[in-house]
């Protein structure tokens, strides 16, 4: 017995240093000329560079994001954050792995390391200089803390996890969508003083998002990035079509007609949906039902605040791909142990695909990033986009901060 459970820990020990290591080596080819910058990148290196040159309190580019990010450029140093970058994609890592314990078949919790491995969202939100990682790192730390809560019931886990849930909007507003149904859940279904300790921590949140938008009031007007109500009555079918699109590309090309790409996205929604009703209906508390509806409130919250495109659209939604994935994969476990073996090949051959699928595409992505940023005209390329950003911001903020 204790031989097979040594074999057992050799060979988990095993994966998780492939899926170290293979991501590293993956993350550095498409950063060996350094990390991607855009309009949000040179943002936050302008608030870090504020914090330090007129304080905290009287920082401009607080009316447009949150402290946190600015405050970790600030004490890493811009040069730096690339081994923040890498940081975050380990600690992820772990978590990740962590959590494909509770997948029960072997065969299955392979493929989601696999997947997990080669997942194109991981390494496009950790290849530029963006909230992502940190928030990711966060995300996963409250769901992963708060699922051992719900096994173990020690209290200790239950406060990791609401203060991670109370860091998430620090860093993304948009942590708001995810913090705020996870306290109101944990409120409805605990007993006793963690049920207090839930609504104590959505009264924190309220409380500090007043205060920071009494202080930095321009904080909801975003300069004129958000859609007025009009505007987004007008181009909502724009929207939830580049919704649907930017989340069907991580199960099939880009490449496949827009209809099929559409109808994918749709499937999906369609079963996160139900199956979060599914599983929150039952008796006892489960990270996976509310992981599935955190996702679509999340999905359909980000909709109505800026005109998208599907390659945007990927990025606001991957820092719940693992979770998202570990969802479906729970659920498919469920099937599979209950299915007959040509099903179970089927599905098996399914997966095959959709590792080669999402090998090929991390690979032409990190090469492209490699390309691009060890170019010669490289250097001249940032230039050329810090100073439309210099202009952009002087213009967001004077009708944003006068009006």
């Amino acid at each position: 017995m204790n031989s097979i459970s040594n074999t057992k820990q050799t060979l988990e020990w095993v994966v998780l240093g492939l899926m170290l290591g293979i991501t590293t080596v993956i993350f550095l080819l498409g950063n060996q000329c350094g990390l991607g910058y855009t309009f949000d990148s040179f943002l936050y290196i302008e608030i870090s560079e504020q914090i330090g040159s007129r304080g905290f309190w009287n920082n401009d580019g607080f009316n447009f994001r949150p402290p946190t990010y600015p405050v970790l450029i600030k004490a890493l140093g811009t040069e730096n954050i690339i081994l923040g970058n890498l940081f975050c994609l380990w600690a992820s890592l772990i978590l990740i792995f962590q959590f494909s314990k509770e997948i029960s078949t072997w065969k299955l919790r392979v493929f989601y390391c696999i997947l997990i491995t080669l997942a194109t969202p991981l390494y496009l939100t950790h290849s530029f200089l963006w909230t992502e990682p940190l928030f990711t790192t966060v995300l996963l730390t409250a769901f992963f803390a708060l699922h051992k809560f719900i096994k173990n019931n020690q209290p200790l886990w239950m406060t990791v996890s609401l203060i991670a849930f109370l860091v998430l909007p620090t860093i993304r507003l948009a942590g708001t969508f995810l913090s705020v149904p996870v306290f109101l859940w944990l409120f409805l279904f605990l007993r006793g003083r963690e049920k207090w300790k839930a609504a104590a921590s959505f009264i924190l949140l309220i409380g500090l998002f007043i205060l920071w938008v009494f202080h930095f009031n321009a904080i909801l007007s975003q300069g004129s990035s958000l859609l007025s109500f009009s505007d987004f009555l007008n181009q909502i079918g724009h929207n939830l079509a580049n919704f649907l699109d930017g989340i069907s590309i991580w199960f099939i090309p880009h490449l496949a007609p827009l209809f099929l790409r559409i109808v994918i996205g749709i499937l999906i929604v369609v079963i996160l949906g139900f199956g979060a009703i599914w599983s929150l209906r039952k008796d006892s508390l489960s990270i996976y039902g509310i992981i599935a509806a955190c996702f679509a409130l999340y999905y359909f919250a980000l909709h109505p605040y800026f005109h998208v495109t599907f390659y945007t659209v990927e990025r606001y939604l991957a820092p719940m791909y693992a979770l998202l994935f570990l969802t479906f994969f729970k659920w498919i476990n469920h099937f599979y142990e209950k299915s007959n073996k040509s099903t179970k090949k089927m599905l098996l051959i399914a997966l095959t695909l959709q590792c080669i699928y999402s090998g090929l595409r991390v690979s032409n992505n990190i090469l492209l990033w490699s390309k691009t940023r060890c170019s010669e005209n490289y250097t001249d390329v940032l230039k050329s986009a810090k100073t439309d950003f210099d202009k952009r911001y002087s213009e967001i903020k004077a009708e944003t901060l006068n009006y």
